[in-house]
């Protein structure tokens, strides 16, 4: 029944917001504003099928699922609609429209794990595990470490959408593993797979709730489940399994995660590709050399495309090469002020640096080997930029624009029309398409300081 009303509801909205444009501009209705309000109704029916394809569109159809699609319908269609209607008015009208669309993607999209779950029924995973297993059982809670790392649950015949530790704290002592993190290993049974087969791995910081959560693909009911843990190990950090919870709730519904942070980052993004858009004032104006208000309008401009450039590089921790005590923990030394991660760029980055720094060292002394061993290890990544990226075209004349004959000895006449000629130099060329297949093999060696 709640179905069908939405149905009806979503619909009713869509026509409403998809003609209204016409009557704001005190014109009869035409084919555009139709194709509009078919596109609304369509559009939010698209997004609530994949938003709800767990269980299903239509299982568990509440009240409060007909609440939150017929929000969603009349968000899509007043945006939508204020946009046609006063698109062209300047700055002054968009901008609210555009806070109003950076609300409704931070609520609808940004949390429809929140509208997903919301009906979801959850059950305790830990009341189906099997005794059998040896893992350290306390007051209510269960450990693992490194000798008891199995978890194996059995009888469940439940479906299970998701699974969430509960209560999950750390039992390593170590201060410099605060920060540790465990992967598991899901395998079981439903009815597709009659035979343990694995679903994936469950990565976990222990100080990091968000990853306390993870969504599973599975068919029909669960008959066995089983966990299997390992600590993370790496070249440069390892952790051991050393943590206790007190509970696995599996169908966890998940909480409304409004994030500030987000819905900033949104909306400045929605006002500069406003701002640039092709028929945007920006391309048209000169606006270093303008007034006072055409300045500020540009400065605003910079700061936001300065925000991006300081927030992507930090959007995902592992890739900026970075680490401190307070930033990227996973990966900090526990002693340095600043540790370099290993890995993609910041890998490069820190060899590169390293070079930089050696070649502002003073030589050492103890011979030619010693002191072009430096030098060597300072250039090699930029002669190897440079060899993949140009012609092989040395410098190999210079020739004046004019010269001064006198009758004076070789070496003077020849310093002295050099002084006074306008050299012309053939020089390396840049290549518009340089070659990609090129290796340069050399060796170099180390300089050994005291």
């Amino acid at each position: 029944m709640f179905f069908l009303i939405t149905i009806f509801l979503t619909a009713l909205v869509s026509a409403l917001f998809g003609l209204l444009p016409g009557k704001l501009q005190r014109r009869s209705v035409i084919k555009q504003d139709i194709v509009w309000a078919v596109g609304l109704w369509l559009a939010t029916w698209l997004f609530a099928g994949f938003a709800y394809h767990r269980p299903g569109l239509t299982v568990g159809f509440n009240a409060f699922r007909l609440v939150a699609v017929t929000a969603l319908s009349g968000w899509t269609g007043f945006v939508t609609a204020g946009l046609r209607s006063f698109g062209r008015k300047g700055l002054k009208a968009v901008v609210p429209l555009l806070l109003v669309t950076a609300l409704g993607l931070e609520v609808f999209v940004g949390n429809v794990a929140y509208f997903n779950t919301h009906s979801y029924e959850p059950f305790q995973l830990v009341d189906y595990l099997d005794e059998n297993i040896n893992v350290g059982r306390g007051l209510g809670t269960i450990s693992l470490d490194e000798g008891r790392t199995y978890l194996r649950f059995l009888d469940i015949d439940h479906p299970i959408y998701n699974l969430r530790f509960d209560g999950l704290v750390s039992d390593d002592t170590d201060p410099l593993h605060a920060d540790s993190a465990v992967t598991f290993t899901i395998e079981g049974t439903d009815a597709a797979n009659t035979e343990l087969t694995r679903f994936g791995s469950w990565q976990i910081g222990l100080q990091a709730p968000r990853t306390h959560t993870i969504s599973l693909d599975l068919t029909g009911n669960v008959g066995i489940m089983t966990l299997t843990a390992a600590g993370y190990n790496s070249t440069y950090a390892q952790f051991p399994v050393a943590l206790t919870f007190s509970g696995i709730t599996a169908n966890a519904p998940r909480a409304l995660d409004f994030s500030v942070l987000r819905f900033i980052a949104v909306f400045l993004a929605l006002l500069t590709l406003y701002g640039l858009r092709p028929a945007s004032g920006l391309w048209h104006r000169r606006w270093l050399a303008g007034n006072v208000c055409d300045r500020a309008a540009a400065a605003v401009l910079g700061l936001v495309l300065a925000a991006f450039v300081v927030v992507v590089p930090f959007w995902e921790p592992s890739n900026t090469g970075l680490a401190t005590k307070d930033y990227n923990t996973a990966f900090w030394d526990g002693k340095s002020t600043v540790s370099f991660v290993y890995q993609q760029y910041g890998a490069l980055a820190h060899s590169l640096l390293n070079a930089m720094v050696s070649a502002t060292r003073p030589l050492p002394e103890g011979g030619n080997d010693l002191n072009t061993g430096v030098r060597k290890v300072s250039i090699m990544a930029a002669v190897a930029v440079f060899e993949m990226n140009i012609e092989k075209m040395p410098v190999m004349s210079m020739k004046p624009s004019s010269t001064f004959s006198e009758r004076l000895p070789n070496g003077a006449i020849r310093a002295f029309a050099i002084i006074t000629s306008s050299p012309l130099l053939v020089a390396a060329m840049a290549s518009t398409k340089p070659p990609r297949k090129r290796m340069m093999v050399g060796s170099a060696k180390h300089a050994i300081t005291p």
